[in-house]
């Protein structure tokens, strides 16, 4: 896998436009500290912050619609590059079955890029615990930075930060309802 983050708080450093999309995971990681974590973010220079749970509504929907007009026997759900990976070098006879519909993360970059326009030609972080999503990236062409969890928290750690200190800040674009 591949770990942007070094490239990416060299951005940050040179004023680099970027966003950041963050996956739920966050939550768990940050111990529910996750709006703290935007502040902190946000203080780092990024202009706007994603909840990629909304992403994933997005996907569950495009899964529903999908079920509902082809009523598929099987479908297998693919928000995990490695998944997608695995099926295509060891499995390629199940490729079939793969849910034709974005990933969550790919739903929310594809979200931002079209019905926020102000942030057109900004970079993109993703900020997530998956060290395969660059493989995502690299193949639709979307996303700048993989930064992964566990090397924000190193950083984090690494500098004595302390998220508390952090103002809380919402989410950038629409709130997620259930995912």
């Amino acid at each position: 896998g591949i770990d942007d983050s070094e490239a990416f708080f060299e951005a940050l450093k040179d004023e680099e436009n970027i966003i950041a999309i963050v996956a739920p995971a966050a939550i768990v990681s940050f111990r529910g500290m996750d709006l703290e974590l935007n502040g902190f973010l946000k203080s780092l220079g990024i202009k706007a912050v994603f909840d990629v749970s909304f992403g994933a509504e997005l996907t569950t929907k495009s899964y529903i619609e999908f079920m509902k007009k082809n009523n598929p026997p099987v479908v297998i759900s693919q928000p995990c590059p490695t998944i997608v990976t695995f099926l295509e070098i060891y499995r390629p006879e199940l490729l079939k079955y793969l849910a034709p519909a974005d990933s969550p993360m790919l739903h929310t970059m594809k979200m931002v890029r079209e019905f926020f326009p102000e942030y057109k030609k900004y970079k993109i972080a993703v900020i997530s615990p998956c060290y395969a999503k660059r493989r995502e990236f690299d193949e639709t062409g979307i996303g700048d930075y993989n930064v992964t969890i566990r090397s924000l928290e190193n950083y984090i750690s690494k500098n004595n930060i302390n998220l508390a200190t952090y103002p809380k800040v919402p989410y950038d674009g629409p709130k997620a309802e259930r995912g």
